[in-house]
């Protein structure tokens, strides 16, 4: 469009078209911003030269990440300070298989404390009905079994490593406590269990923990299935956010969830219950 078109519009109209083409640069930057690696990724980490301070890396996927959600290892920095440097090994959409393929790059960074949150993606691609959103992931073997041998070789890595190890129990998907999709994560945080249990390693169960405050609470009667299509969620959740401003808990209250923002990803609320499991684990290794 010419600048003497643009002169001649209706002044409305241009308007308009001012607006929607911010709202799109802002859902593009959202989109954008999502995949974005966290500042103090491994191999940020690594070129930053590191100093003599205890590593406290947190690994795993979106959950850990941060960028879809209150970001719960930034709490964890917050209430533990400079004693340590910390490195966020999150990445959006990660399995058990991906984790493994950054293994090395990980513990490059030479660990003394490593948390692991991972699983949730195994197990809603469990579900035969979400297997085509993972795409981008080298998980090949969706069983449980899969699940359970990658954990255990994922935990004995770390733990080899000489690392104080911590791995958390999953984030309940959807919540309705009696729903299909609520039991395949309260399956999988079972498997994470006797995982940490046979390996010796912390666990920490922030499942059980929202289990038990969704029985004494109640879900709210207005909460969202967990087979709402996911993809319209982030969408949506993206343009709440970075078109609207909306914070992430007001996200998730819209939605009537109490403990995520989208049946998923977590509300400020589970992430100080995250940081401090994994505050009263430091402390006490």
């Amino acid at each position: 469009m010419s600048t003497t078109e643009l002169q001649t519009m209706n002044p409305i109209l241009l308007g308009v078209l001012i607006v929607l083409g911010l709202i799109l640069v802002l859902m593009v930057y959202g989109i954008v911003s999502i995949g974005q690696k966290p500042k103090n990724n491994p191999e940020a980490f690594l070129k930053s030269n590191p100093d003599d301070r205890p590593v406290v890396l947190f690994a795993g996927d979106s959950i850990t990440h941060g960028n879809v959600q209150p970001n719960w290892t930034l709490l964890v920095e917050e209430k533990l300070g400079e004693t340590y440097q910390y490195v966020n090994g999150g990445i959006n959409g990660n399995t058990t298989t991906d984790v493994l393929a950054r293994m090395d790059e990980m513990l490059e960074c030479k660990p003394s404390v490593v948390t692991l949150m991972i699983g949730n993606n195994n197990a809603m691609g469990s579900l035969e009905r979400n297997q085509s959103r993972y795409n981008s992931s080298g998980q090949e073997d969706w069983s449980a079994e899969a699940f359970d041998s990658e954990l255990r070789e994922l935990l004995t890595k770390f733990k080899d490593s000489g690392a104080s190890v911590a791995v958390f129990s999953l984030i309940p998907y959807s919540e309705w406590v009696d729903s299909d999709e609520f039991g395949v994560t309260r399956d999988y945080s079972e498997i994470i269990k006797k995982a940490a249990i046979d390996l010796s390693v912390d666990y920490l169960p922030i499942f059980e923990t929202i289990e038990d405050l969704l029985k004494k609470e109640g879900t709210d009667p207005q909460a969202p299935p967990a087979d709402k299509d996911m993809m319209m969620m982030l969408t949506g959740m993206t343009v709440r956010r970075r078109v609207l401003m909306q914070s992430w808990d007001t996200i998730g209250r819209k939605r009537h969830l109490k403990f995520t923002v989208d049946n998923i990803h977590i509300n400020s609320r589970t992430a100080g219950m995250m940081a401090e499991m994994v505050v009263k684990h430091i402390k006490n290794h």
